[in-house]
């Protein structure tokens, strides 16, 4: 999970905590700051598509998830969301071996689900205590492999879409000139 954490005390820039200490109503400004950051996070997240769901859900699970008068929290509650900016090998969490698709028919589908779609069964070969790291299944009397298995994939490279602190500063006191000035003309 990534998380932005926007306060008026605990601003980086001076600029900025001296336009909200003068704003009247602070929560209306935290408020609108973390839906503009988010938006910058979404929209860079999606900037990141090669035309699969995967960077739009990213983009659609990050959100502001808390607002007051004091300040507001950003996140990306995807669970990837973090790996992608950070980079880093992917291993296995809940189950013992990863599975890496290798034929077209088994990208982006669960074991359980190819075995569902396809009606056959996987197996691992090889005699027990030396079981093979793949999943393959017979067909027409040919062992035909479907997923190979690992405990974590090399490192992966990151690919940085959260905004940087200096564009939410910036958005901010943008933000902050804007009230004031609509809150000086009331």
């Amino acid at each position: 999970m990534i998380t932005t954490r926007l306060e008026g005390k605990t601003a980086v820039s001076k600029t900025l905590q001296d336009l909200i200490a003068s704003l009247k109503n602070r929560g209306a400004f935290f408020k609108v700051w973390a839906q503009k950051a988010s938006l910058m996070a979404q929209q860079s997240a999606r900037s990141h598509s090669r035309g699969g769901q995967f960077w739009p859900s990213i983009a659609r699970l990050t959100q502001v998830t808390s607002a007051s008068d004091s300040g507001a929290v950003v996140q990306c509650l995807h669970f990837a969301g973090y790996h992608k900016e950070h980079g880093g090998p992917i291993k296995a969490k809940n189950s013992e071996f990863l599975t890496i698709p290798l034929i077209p028919s088994a990208m982006g589908k669960r074991v359980g689900e190819w075995q569902m779609d396809n009606g056959a069964r996987l197996f691992r070969p090889g005699p027990k205590g030396n079981k093979k790291r793949v999943l393959c299944f017979v067909k027409d009397g040919e062992l035909t492999p479907v997923y190979a298995l690992t405990k974590e994939t090399k490192p992966q490279s990151p690919e940085p879409w959260w905004p940087q602190p200096e564009q939410v500063l910036d958005a901010g006191v943008m933000l902050a000139g804007e009230q004031i000035e609509r809150e000086m003309n009331k």
